[in-house]
């Protein structure tokens, strides 16, 4: 029985209850939630972060700390590694393009986000997917080297320093334009001199005026897919290019038309078929064209006192078709001949029955004994005897 007129509590006994009962009710609680998942908690069991994670929670993507390309993508299997049993789920994505790189710019940091926008843009259920490793790739392209690779990152996280000082670390669209920007025309353009193997400087692409508004849009603050299967020869070229931002995603067809500058000897005088060329006959030429010449000659020396195959006006191109070797060996020439006898090697003197360059097989006659040999021309003047192709007619 409570006596007629209880004491009060103090304000301290009252604080000291009230955290009592409410360390009481989180405990209640906890315990109900666990036996409502059919958890028993023992005294030693590992928690939190002690505990294995089971197989079935996903994939984990360890992101690499630095990444290298031949070529201007830079794919997901470059960027992060996973395990072996993950592999045939991580198949369809592994060629996903979280990036591309230019030569204005060959090297770039690739964060975290970016590479989830990437897998999201492709369809993956991130859910299922978990990170560890680096919190960014720092990517570059092959021609790069280290020295270059390390000044270049320094360059480009002191300028990022620089933008942090002003930029609050949430205000993710103004760290998105204070990065490098690449625009869509330089990636189109690497893209294109990657699959021909030509220097970007050998390349020249005109572009649609009507593409120009597209062209100028940049990476990363947008994000591209290129299809370039249109895009692999000289001439008439087509990028079927998937332009996605944050909150769009449009489709653009760009058009071009792509030369290459070639180095060629051209005629700076009418020729005809046989005639010797001598130095001031050619000339040097660099010119943009559409299609590569087959067997092209670009060294004046190569040419200078050959013959010319075909009857050939002024400003004609020469290729390897149009210049055969001249002739050292002439028909009815008299010349050295020379054969082997057993062990012994002899000379003699015979007339040539054809005319023959260096290396040209020609038949001769020793008008002594009527006898024809094959001949292997050596030097003007000169040949080896390979066969008797006659006997003596005497």
């Amino acid at each position: 029985m409570l006596p007629p007129n209880p004491r009060p509590l103090s304000m301290r006994k009252t604080v000291q209850l009230m955290v009592i009962l409410t360390i009481l009710a989180w405990a209640t609680q906890t315990l109900f939630k666990q036996w409502g998942y059919g958890a028993i908690i023992l005294p030693n069991a590992p928690t939190g972060s002690q505990q294995a994670m089971p197989q079935e929670y996903g994939i984990t993507l360890e992101v690499r700390p630095d990444a290298k390309t031949d070529g201007g993508e830079v794919t997901l299997r470059q960027v992060c590694r996973w395990s072996d049993q993950d592999d045939s789920a991580m198949a369809p994505m592994a060629d996903v393009v979280l990036t591309r790189l230019s030569e204005t710019l060959p090297v770039r940091q690739v964060s975290l986000e970016e590479i989830k926008s990437a897998l999201h843009d492709a369809g993956a259920n991130l859910s299922e997917l978990h990170f560890s490793g680096s919190a960014t790739c720092a990517v570059r392209r092959s021609e790069v080297d280290d020295e270059t690779f390390i000044r270049t990152l320094k360059d480009q996280q002191a300028a990022k320093d620089d933008s942090e000082a002003t930029t609050q670390p949430s205000d993710v669209d103004k760290i998105i334009a204070d990065a490098p920007q690449t625009p869509l025309k330089d990636l189109l353009v690497t893209d294109f001199c990657d699959r021909l193997k030509l220097p970007s400087k050998q390349v020249e692409i005109t572009f649609d005026d009507r593409d120009q508004a597209t062209l100028i849009l940049t990476s990363p603050r947008c994000r591209f897919e290129i299809d370039s299967s249109e895009a692999t020869t000289l001439g008439a070229a087509t990028w079927d290019v998937t332009i996605r931002t944050d909150t769009t995603e449009r489709k653009a067809t760009i058009s071009a038309k792509a030369l290459a500058y070639e180095d060629q000897l051209v005629l700076t005088r009418p020729l005809s078929k046989g005639q010797k060329i001598i130095e001031s006959d050619i000339a040097k030429k660099r010119t943009l064209v559409d299609k590569f010449a087959e067997k092209p000659l670009t060294e004046v020396a190569a040419v200078v006192g050959e013959q010319l195959a075909r009857n050939a006006k002024r400003g004609d191109v020469l290729t390897g078709a149009d210049v055969q070797p001249s002739p050292i060996v002439v028909k009815d020439q008299f010349i050295t001949v020379a054969m082997k006898q057993g062990e012994i090697k002899v000379s003699t003197i015979a007339r040539a029955m054809d005319a023959g360059a260096k290396g040209d097989t020609v038949r001769v006659k020793n008008e002594a004994n009527g006898d024809v040999y094959s001949v292997i021309v050596t030097a003007p003047g000169e040949g080896e005897v390979r066969t008797v192709d006659v006997a003596s007619t005497n």
